[in-house]
């Protein structure tokens, strides 16, 4: 079982959350599913939406496939809300914050504006939705901070956390995007004085992302007399 499967099957063998999911999706958020007499079971359910997409055919044999019955398999959409997906007001439980995360993901200022909004919840969330956020989002640097012995995690500190890492890398990335510029337009500056640069060498040398290639540019644009032989030169 993968990581998010163990993360999923856990989160969910509590009696409390998996009734509180399919109270809504099943009863519209009616408390007809009683938690208290739940029994713990592993509810993990698989990805395929009909039988078939369960089964391995051997390709180009169709005979085997029209014996075998086919039917959908209901599988909840948690990503979106409403009539697309899960409506996440039905819930009643810290699912309905750990849903509305998964929504909000591709979203990183509405992420944290839903976020700040449910604080009360964040900061105290359960280990185990703690494990299958960081487990669906696909983001283990939500949980470097997690002590798996402690009952309950703040999710709002651990996304500051993970704010400050993007905020970090981006301003890494900026760095070294200004340095390849920088290269790209004295090497640019050079041949132009060297005659006119065709737009496939443009576009080359524009597209650059080696530090120690871009380099090696420079140093062939200054031994060439013309555009012509620094092209058969550096291979473009």
């Amino acid at each position: 079982m993968g990581k998010n499967d163990i993360a999923l099957s856990s989160y969910f063998s509590d009696p409390k959350i998996f009734a509180d999911l399919f109270n809504a999706w099943m009863y519209g958020g009616k408390q007809v599913i009683d938690y208290r007499s739940l029994s713990t079971e592993d509810p993990v359910q698989s990805r395929p939406v009909r039988l078939h997409d369960m089964l391995a055919f051997p390709e180009g044999d169709t005979r085997i496939k029209t014996l075998v019955p086919d039917y959908p398999i209901h599988v909840i959409s948690v990503r979106r809300n409403g009539s697309a997906g899960m409506d996440i007001s039905l819930l009643h439980t810290e699912l309905r914050q750990v849903f509305g995360f998964l929504q909000y993901q591709e979203d990183k200022e509405g992420l944290r504006r839903y976020v700040e909004e449910n604080r009360g919840v964040f900061s105290r969330l359960s280990g185990n939705a703690a494990l299958f956020l960081a487990a669906s989002a696909h983001e283990t640097r939500l949980l470097k901070g997690l002590n798996r012995e402690e009952e309950h995690y703040d999710m709002c500190r651990a996304l500051d956390e993970w704010y400050a890492d993007g905020v970090n890398e981006g301003e890494k990335i900026g760095e070294k995007n200004g340095v390849y510029k920088g290269l790209s337009s004295a090497l640019l500056r050079i041949l132009g004085k060297k005659g006119s640069v065709p737009e496939k060498c443009l576009a080359y040398i524009s597209s650059q992302k080696n530090m120690d290639r871009l380099n090696q540019l420079l140093d062939l644009a200054v031994d060439s007399e013309t555009v012509v032989e620094f092209e058969k030169k550096a291979g473009i």
